[in-house]
């Protein structure tokens, strides 16, 4: 049940905790979109300190594991750093930016370095955060404003979210590009998203990772996956998703791998990648791993099969049920559970979880049934929640 409730800055975005537990100087800072300075809140007593000026909105804030610092990402996309001793902004910092349009900022403290995504310029900065060379930035490439994650590709592919994992060796950064699909039905928009590997050592792309190809843009959601076009400059609350992608790294060490995570939010599923050799893949590997979300409170839609083709099991494979439908531009996701009613071959029916799409068809897994190409029956479908973001547990 909520205890207190404490006013923070107009339109808060971005929450900073000090990660020394049991200290008398616990504190919370509160990035906010509608202020030009950061709120810091005394988390013994849940009472307001003085706010820190930063001089320019905020859009996103983290805390160093030492907790003697807070580094702020403003929207002009300079990143800067608050003494928590003083609750003041560095004197005499050196001037970081990741440009105009950085949305999302990861602290990786094995590698002391800040990791900065930039959807508009299509980039990902690097800053040293050690004591020796603070915010000094780490010139990647040889671009001096940041790795081009564009891939070449047109469109381009947009970071939204980075993690890094425990050893510190790599960082990963989810991103997505927006394109045109076409089936049956039609043109429709669509989305490819992939994670591109950084080599902490050479501050290079090692390796590019695809995840989803050609997933319809997810209009049924109600709160908006991020339209069909280019992310904006700043986020605003309440008009769409504020990350489209967003991944965490889960914790490993001598006796477990490390796994980083990506949720999709217009695939409607969490993608699993493993970072070290596993199940006979090598090193960073997508093998087709995701979990779908839980069932939203999202309308049902409703679509009309025409058919119902059977696939044998075989010794790898499950037997499968492919129905054909209209309308086929209706967005189905793999994942979705879809209610089959009124087929004639009652093993036709039943509740299912859709396994593969095609061109007004779904496929699920199903030993039951039995192709008939003339049958007609209803399918409620189901959606599911659009994850929007992920965190790592301790």
């Amino acid at each position: 049940m909520v205890t207190t409730s404490v006013p923070v800055a107009a339109n808060p975005v971005g929450l900073a905790e000090m990660p020394n537990a049991g200290s008398t100087n616990q504190k919370l800072y509160v990035a906010s979109e509608g202020s030009s300075n950061v709120t810091v809140i005394n988390a013994l007593d849940d009472s307001l300190g003085t706010p820190v000026l930063i001089g320019a909105p905020q859009v996103w804030a983290v805390a160093r594991s030492d907790s003697a610092r807070i580094y702020v990402l403003d929207t002009s996309g300079a990143v800067l750093a608050i003494n928590t001793l003083s609750d003041m902004v560095m004197p005499n910092s050196p001037v970081a930016s990741a440009g105009a349009g950085a949305n999302f900022m990861f602290l990786d403290s094995k590698a002391q370095r800040l990791y900065v995504t930039n959807p508009i310029a299509n980039t990902l900065s690097i800053f040293d955060i050690s004591e020796a060379n603070p915010l000094a930035p780490v010139n990647p490439l040889t671009s001096p404003s940041g790795i081009d994650l564009s891939q070449g590709a047109t469109p381009a592919y947009h970071p939204v979210s980075v993690t890094g994992i425990g050893d510190g060796s790599r960082a990963y950064v989810a991103a997505f590009q927006l394109t045109s699909c076409t089936d049956s039905s039609g043109t429709f928009p669509c989305i490819n998203t992939q994670v591109d590997v950084i080599n902490v050592g050479t501050n290079s792309v090692s390796k590019v990772i695809p995840i989803a190809s050609n997933v319809p843009v997810d209009i049924n959601n109600q709160d908006g996956c991020g339209g069909n076009t280019p992310p904006a400059a700043q986020w605003t609350p309440g008009t769409a998703a504020r990350f489209r992608l967003s991944t965490a790294a889960s914790g490993g060490g001598s006796t477990s791998n490390f796994k980083v995570y990506v949720s999709q939010c217009d695939a409607q599923n969490v993608a699993v990648i493993d970072t070290f050799p596993s199940n006979s893949n090598p090193a960073d590997t997508y093998a087709g791993v995701t979990l779908a979300a839980p069932l939203s409170a999202s309308p049902t839609l409703q679509v009309s099969i025409s058919g119902a083709s059977q696939t044998a099991a075989t010794s790898s494979t499950p037997a499968t049920t492919t129905f054909t439908y209209t309308p086929a531009n209706t967005i189905l996701h793999v994942g979705m559970s879809v209610f089959v009613t009124g087929m004639t071959d009652v093993g036709n029916n039943g509740n299912f979880v859709i396994s593969s799409l095609g061109s007004g068809t779904f496929t699920v897994n199903n030993p039951s049934g039995v192709t008939n190409t003339t049958q007609s029956g209803t399918g409620a479908v189901l959606p599911r929640q659009n994850p929007v973001f992920l965190v790592a547990g301790p």
